[in-house]
């Protein structure tokens, strides 16, 4: 089961709740302990049905959360009502991270939707094939 700090899915509510769908950011944690770490990708580019991160200034980010041990584990993005599982896009995106970073062998990658607000969590793995499982997540 995934832990999600409380402060920090109320800042994912607050910034991917209110806004037209396709637009997302990077979560953060350290090891073995909850996501406590959202960063809203404002600077991203938002489309009626893509959103591509701003890599640049998600780097920056990613590189002061190391300081402090915080460690990307996912990135989370909005879709319309009607779609709360990854898109072959998402999931393209995703492989390709796992494919130029060694370290990670997984990836998180949840689905919000607006109205009424809800997180649908994916766990994406990739061993020589795509595996995408539905997780249960709990807020602590």
């Amino acid at each position: 089961m995934i832990s999600i700090c409380r402060n920090t899915f109320d800042e994912i509510q607050n910034a991917l709740g209110i806004r037209k769908p396709e637009c997302g950011g990077v979560l953060g944690a350290r090891p073995n302990e909850p996501i406590s770490k959202f960063y809203f990708d404002i600077s991203g580019i938002s489309t009626d049905d893509s959103y591509t991160p701003d890599y640049e200034k998600i780097n920056e980010i990613l590189e002061e959360w190391a300081k402090d041990g915080v460690q990307m584990v996912g990135m989370i993005h909005s879709h319309g009502n009607e779609g709360n599982f990854p898109s072959c896009g998402d999931l393209y995106y995703c492989e390709q991270i796992i494919r130029s970073n060694p370290a990670i062998s997984e990836f998180l990658l949840p689905i919000a939707t607006a109205n009424p607000f809800a997180v649908f969590v994916y766990r994406v793995r990739f061993n020589q094939k795509l595996y995408v499982s539905a997780e249960s997540y709990q807020i602590v």
